[in-house]
Parts: C-alpha cells; sequence; structure tokens
C-alpha cells in the first residue's frame, strides 16, 4: 500500500474536525487552489463517507478490519447482506489513524486501545 507524503497528511489532518474547526472551501478558497489540497479534501469527503457508513450499517452486518503490515493501515469492509451492501476500502495509516480518533469508530474498527484489528 503507498503511503501518502507528509503534505498531503497534514492537511488531511486539518481538515479533520476533531483536531479544530473545518475548513469551508468556499470561506478559504486560496488555499484550496492548492492541489495537495485539493486531494486531501477528497481523503477527507471519502473519510466522512466511510463513517457515515461504518455507524449507519455496522450494527446490521459485519465490521472487518483487516490490517497489512501494522504500521502501514489496512483494508476496511463493511458488509451487509440483508440489503446486499458491500464496501472495501483501502486505507493508509494517516487514514485509518484519523478515524481511529473517534471513539466509536475505534470500537467498531476493533482500535480501541490494546486492540490491533483483525491480521
Amino acid at each position: 500500500m503507498v503511503g501518502m507524503d507528509n503534505a498531503m497528511a497534514e492537511w488531511l489532518r486539518r481538515l479533520t474536525p476533531s483536531r479544530g474547526p473545518l475548513l469551508s472551501r468556499n470561506r478559504n478558497f486560496d488555499l484550496f487552489e492548492d492541489r495537495t489540497a485539493r486531494l486531501a479534501q477528497r481523503h477527507h469527503l471519502r473519510l466522512l463517507a466511510l463513517a457515515r457508513d461504518l455507524t449507519r450499517y455496522a450494527h446490521q452486518g459485519t465490521v472487518r478490519l483487516r490490517r497489512e503490515p501494522p504500521d502501514q493501515g489496512g483494508i476496511v469492509e463493511v458488509e451487509v447482506p440483508s440489503v446486499h451492501f458491500r464496501r472495501r476500502v483501502f486505507l493508509d495509516a494517516v487514514e485509518l489513524e484519523l478515524l481511529g480518533e473517534d471513539p466509536q469508530l475505534a470500537t467498531l474498527l476493533g482500535l480501541a486501545p490494546g486492540r490491533q484489528g483483525d491480521d
């Protein structure tokens, strides 16, 4: 799995609400002219969608986290057979770390203290 560069990771951290106020693209248009910022925003929106799916479907189906080497992210799989829903998302270590900052998501993914997800 290819890791993201430091500039992208920093932008992604800045876009995460738990680390400060959310940066609005309309109010901070000049910031988002930077290619790295635009890519980080896409990553951020993808993480928000995944978080929404995890909280919406976790109690109706199964959620699994398969770790690649533990320091390099993993694959999140959400499956809900009753509605024929299946989603597989490849995350790098920074994205997984940011998802794990939310206590509910950390628990769903098995990232609670002392756990490292499925191997």
